[in-house]
């Protein structure tokens, strides 16, 4: 039987997973941890990855709408 972690906690070790592979400066890495950390309600680290994905370029012009999207999202929510 596979053990399955509570909902809360399925997406937890994505963030230092995304960060590992950062390294590579790979633009899309930085979007998925954007999510990820969003997910997981951490704002401010949310908003530094989606900002670090804009800043590597190369992001095609849908994605890069995506992103400026989930930024606005983040600054003009309430903070937790």
């Amino acid at each position: 039987m596979i053990d399955v972690p509570p909902r809360a906690q399925r997406g937890a070790h994505l963030p230092s997973t995304f960060r590992a592979l950062s390294h590579r400066n790979f633009r899309l890495w930085f979007m998925g941890q954007g999510i990820s950390l969003q997910a997981l309600g951490r704002r401010d680290e949310a908003k530094a990855a989606f900002q670090r994905a804009l800043d590597s370029g190369g992001l095609s012009p849908d994605l890069k709408v995506f992103v400026e999207r989930q930024m606005a999202a983040l600054r003009a929510a309430p903070a937790n």
